[in-house]
Formats: C-alpha cells, structure tokens, sequence
C-alpha cells in the first residue's frame, strides 16, 4: 500500500517524453491508475506548479490532489502518505501544524493558504498539538501558551523562507520579536535608565512611548509610585520592574510579568483586556489624527485593523465628515449585507469604558449621502436655546449629540454640525444620549454617559475643522477639582522648552501656561531668582535649567501640573525633580 495506491493519476503534458515515461513507470509499480484525462483524475502532477497550464488546471476536479513530479517521487520513496485533495507545492511542512496570533483575518488566510500548500496543516485555534506559533503581536494568550510549552515561536519571514526555497527553514533563524507590537512606557527612571529602556524595548520588537496612554501595554517604574504609576493602576496597566526587560533579552523570547510585578497584590481585576477581539474593524474617510486616534482605541481592546473593506470585516468606525460618494456608497451597502455594522467613533469609546463589546445600537450610521448645501444645515432640528440666525459653518461634529449648559457652547456645537442636548449643571440629567458633554474646569463632577469634554476641545476641533483626540491635550478634558488650588496663587512659574505643537497647531507651552493660570498660579515668561517659584522643564538642558539649578528653584517635569490637576492639591515635588544623567 502506497500513497498511490488505486489513485487516478493524470501527467502534464508539460513533462517531455523520457521524463513522462519515468513518472508512468513509478506510477504503475505503485498501484496507481494512469487517466488521459485530467477530468477523471484524483492526482494530476505537473512538472512545477509554476508551469501549470490554466486548461488543464481548470478540467481539474476539486476534489482532486494538483501536485508536482519531485513531491510524488519523494512521496512514493520516503513511504509518505498524500493529501487527498488540495495545491501541493511542496511537501516540507507535512508534521506540522500551524497556527498564528497578531494577524488580521487577511493575514492569516494568507498563512493558511501558504501552509497547506507546503503540505502542513493550520489551524486558528491553539492546541497541544500545535508545532509552531507565527506571532507578530506577543503577550496574547496563545503566545503566552506557546512560551509555556516551549513550542516553536517565529516570525512570518520563516513561512515565507519555507515557501522561496521549498524546505523547511531553521526556526531559530526566524525567531519572532520577544515583545513585538507591545507598547511600553516608563517612569522613575534616570535619563541614563530611561534610555536604556527605550534602546531595549526597540530591540525586542516593542514601540516605546513618553507619554502613558491607555493603549500602553506595559510601565516599566523604578518605584510603585507618581502619577504614571497611578495611571497605569487605574487602567489595569501592568507595572514592572526594568529587569524584566533584561529577562526577555536573555531569554531571547518573552518571559512571564509575574515575578517582576511591583503592582499592590490583586490589583489588576480579572477583565479580558482583549473584549474586541472577535471584532474585524475597517476604519473609512477618516484623517490622520482620527485615525492615529482610533487605532490606539483598537488595539486597546484587541479589535484587529482591517486593512481592506472585505465581507468578513464586522464593523466600519466612520470619520467625523463621513460623507462617501456614490460609487463607495454602492460598496458599503453591499458590505453591509453580510452583516457589516457602520458606527460612530463614539461606539469603540463606549466600548473602552465599558471594558466590553457593547451593542451598536445608537452608534450606527445611516448609508447616506448629504449633499452639501448652504441650506443643508436648516434641514436639521436645532435647539430651541440657540440663536436662529446660528447656521452650521462646518460638519465636523455630525452624528455627534453634545451635551451643554451654556450658550456659548451650544453655538460652537451648532457651528460644528452637532446636536445640542442641554442638561442641569446640577443633576447632570440629559434631554437625551450625549456623546459627549462638555464640563466646566473646576466642576468636581463627570457625566456618567458620554466622552467630558471642555470648551477648549469644542473650540480646537472648529479651529482645525478635524475631531481632535480628547486626550490629545490636557485642556481637552475638563479639571474636575476645585479651581483655583489653595495655596496655587502663591506659585510663580516658569516654563523652559514644549515648542513642540499640539494638534490644534499650537505650541504646548501655551497649553501649560493656561493650565498654570487655571490651577491659580501665576504665569511668567520671564524667569527671576527672587520670585521664580518653579521651573516647568522639557528637559534637563538649556540655559533656564542652568540657572534654576544655580538658584535652587526646583526643575519639575510637566507631570507635577498634571498631577495638580488631578488631585485638586499642590502635590510632592520630589518625583518630578528633573535631573541630568550623572545628578541620580
């Protein structure tokens, strides 16, 4: 009994005569039955699968095995068995089952499709059966399995090397990225640290970031506190000593948190961070900073990126001027028979809040084009509250219901396109859903429904007629302690660098001078030795930072005024010291 035993066997006509008589022979000693016709045939076998002849592959019945003459020969001398049916390029892959993690649906069909060709077997599912993980994303539950049972873990590079050369590539010249597409944060560190950090965390396959998100993955911290470390306790980050970083890099592969957990014992509760993962999101018409926006939002709850609009993807978040044409309208309606949802960005922040995959309901948009008019926004019901001659003179906040309590807001709302929804500053009782609710600075109280927002938001969005992220600037989101801070109106602060610009076009420093001004401070430009109080510093560097150093005015990070902020209170200085490499 061989692998072709009683199979019908159909050769190319590709093959020249000595080589045709050859397979014929093999065949026929092997118990196989010789068909003229490729339509009879169980097994046809062509030179290389490179060559076949689109006649012959087409008459090929799909229940048929198409194969090449070497893996055959291989096949019948080495006792292997064939598949019964399929593409079989080569045979290199035939004891292995493989799976992936990280990968769009796309990505992994393209695996599957490789894999089967090579005579392995894929599967989505990880199993003990498993022989190899292509991880491009670390720290999911299968990677973590595969770790723990010291399965094969590479990158895609190794299926595709098995796939230019026809052989079974070395694993361990394909390892994938210890912590690859984990993002990862730090604090508490010296520069000299901190750089080490980053060079390492690039290293392993990590993104780095300076600034604490809720899409981080990790906080690397050299104590278990100041206001990231808070932070990160409050987002159910993981906050680990940087010698895990080290672990891993010795390891060569990703080692387990837990034993370099400094987090308080039991504070991360038992919440799937991945409650988007069943959810294939394709993002439309929106622009780079929404989209920059949307994808942290993404991969925070483990919905994966759809990087074409295909019948498996399950729902479309729809830019704030979404507004296709005709042709991409023919296109989404037809997605959108196959069960396709198109929501409002507002459904994946419910869905971050909520910590679950939460009902579309409310959040879906109409499959519509609006055709813009000077009249376009008179067809719209505006609030009673607002003036009447108040026309929309942009669409940025369409589909958007916000939430008001003053005039002035309402008719930057109104100027946006949005719905006014009016509420009592007191109860926080709504007319309806918002979307958001726009919050005063210093008003001790956040909405229960919908993303609190300021006016500075409302006003920066116009600006730039783009939805900017929330937490794209600290005066995006209202200051919900008691303003001004007691005892704030006797600081004078200076602030050294923050040229960098916000998204709405303007230089952060202006930003921080406003909060210093909020928080009750006194703001100066100007540094003086008698009545500088603090330096807000960017870095440690540049002539202020010298002479503050020199005049014993403390240098803090930006992160002192932010934790201020949040806790309504002059906080400790000495986490926020700013300090060179060599000062400790």
């Amino acid at each position: 009994m061989t692998a072709l035993t009683d199979r019908k066997v159909f050769t190319s006509f590709r093959f020249g005569g000595s080589a045709t008589s050859s397979l014929k022979k093999v065949a026929t000693e092997n118990g196989a039955i010789l068909v003229k016709d490729v339509g009879s045939a169980d097994l046809a076998i062509f030179p290389s699968l490179d060559d076949v002849d689109d006649l012959e592959l087409a008459k090929a019945p799909a229940s048929a095995l198409v194969t090449t003459h070497d893996v055959v020969v291989e096949a019948v001398e080495n006792d292997l068995e064939l598949p019964a049916s399929g593409f079989l390029r080569f045979n290199c892959l035939r004891d292995c089952l493989i799976s992936t993690t990280g990968m769009s649906k796309v990505g992994s069909s393209e695996v599957a499709k490789i894999v089967r060709e090579l005579g392995g077997k894929f599967s989505r599912n990880f199993s003990s059966g498993t022989t190899h993980l292509i991880a491009e994303v670390a720290a999911s539950e299968k990677h973590r399995a595969a770790i723990r049972t010291m399965k094969q873990v590479v990158s895609r590079e190794w299926i595709e090397k098995c796939w230019t050369t026809g052989r079974r590539a070395e694993e361990k010249e394909f390892p994938a990225k210890p912590l690859a597409g984990l993002v990862v944060s730090a604090t508490g560190l010296s520069f000299k640290e901190r750089a080490a950090v980053e060079k390492l965390c690039v290293k392993l396959g990590a993104s780095f970031m300076a600034t604490l998100t809720r899409g981080a993955s990790h906080l690397i911290a050299g104590a278990p506190n100041g206001p990231k470390y808070d932070f990160a306790v409050r987002n159910h980050i993981r906050v680990l000593r940087p010698k895990w970083l080290y672990a891993c890099e010795a390891k060569g592969s990703f080692v387990d948190e837990s034993e370099f957990e400094i987090n308080e014992p039991n504070l991360h509760q038992e919440i799937s961070a991945l409650f988007l993962d069943s959810c294939y999101v394709f993002l439309a018409e929106v622009t780079p900073i929404e989209e920059r926006y949307l994808l942290r939002k993404l991969r925070a709850g483990g919905a994966t990126r759809s990087p074409r609009l295909t019948e498996q993807t399950s729902h479309v978040v729809v830019g704030a001027q979404f507004n296709p044409s005709e042709e991409a309208l023919e296109r989404y309606r037809e997605v959108a028979k196959y069960g396709t949802r198109f929501v409002m960005s507002q459904w994946l922040e419910s869905c971050l809040s909520a910590k679950m995959n939460v009902p579309v309901d409310g959040f879906e948009v109409e499959l519509v084009r609006h055709e813009k008019t000077q009249d376009s926004g008179k067809r719209q019901r505006r609030p009673t509250h607002v003036m009447d001659d108040m026309v929309p003179t942009s669409d940025i906040f369409r589909g958007l219901r916000i939430g008001v309590q003053h005039e002035e807001d309402a008719a930057l709302v109104v100027r946006g396109g949005g719905k006014v929804i009016r509420y009592d500053s007191d109860s926080l009782a709504f007319d309806g859903v918002p979307t958001h609710v726009v919050l005063d600075h210093g008003s001790q109280k956040l909405a229960a429904q919908g993303t609190c927002v300021s006016r500075k938001w409302l006003s920066s969005c116009l600006m730039v007629n783009s939805l900017l992220p929330v937490d794209s600037n600290r005066l995006y989101s209202p200051i919900t302690s008691k303003l001004p801070i007691a005892k704030m109106d006797q600081m004078n602060i200076t602030v050294s660098g923050f040229y960098m610009k916000t998204p709405d076009g303007f230089p952060l420093r202006g930003s921080l001078a406003a909060l210093i001004r909020l928080l009750g401070a006194k703001f100066s430009e100007r540094m003086a030795r008698k009545s500088t109080t603090q330096l807000i510093c960017e870095s440690a560097s540049g002539d202020k930072y010298a002479r503050a150093r020199d005049w014993g005015i403390p240098c803090l990070s930006v992160d002192w005024l932010y934790s201020c902020a949040d806790h309504g209170q002059i906080v400790e200085t000495l986490p926020f010291i700013v300090r060179t490499e060599t000062s400790g």
